[in-house]
């Protein structure tokens, strides 16, 4: 089964990275349609949301906490 997966252009580069180093334990990528769409294999949807989130929650701090502490 296949995905349709739509993003922005970073996303994508994120994911052709992600399945050029087999960050996923193996390639996802079905084929690479425009720069913003791709069809992925349905199996790796869930691991692939769990790293994105992953990501995000590593790249993301509060930034309302920072401005309460001038």
């Amino acid at each position: 089964m296949y995905w349709f997966f739509f993003s922005d252009p970073a996303m994508k580069q994120l994911l052709l990275h992600l399945d050029e180093t087999k960050e996923l334990g193996r390639p996802f990528v079905i084929q690479d349609l425009d720069e913003t769409h791709l069809f992925i294999n349905a199996d790796v949807l869930e691991t692939l949301q769990d790293s994105i989130d992953d990501l995000m929650d590593r790249l993301h701090f509060p930034v309302a906490a920072q401005l309460g502490n001038n």
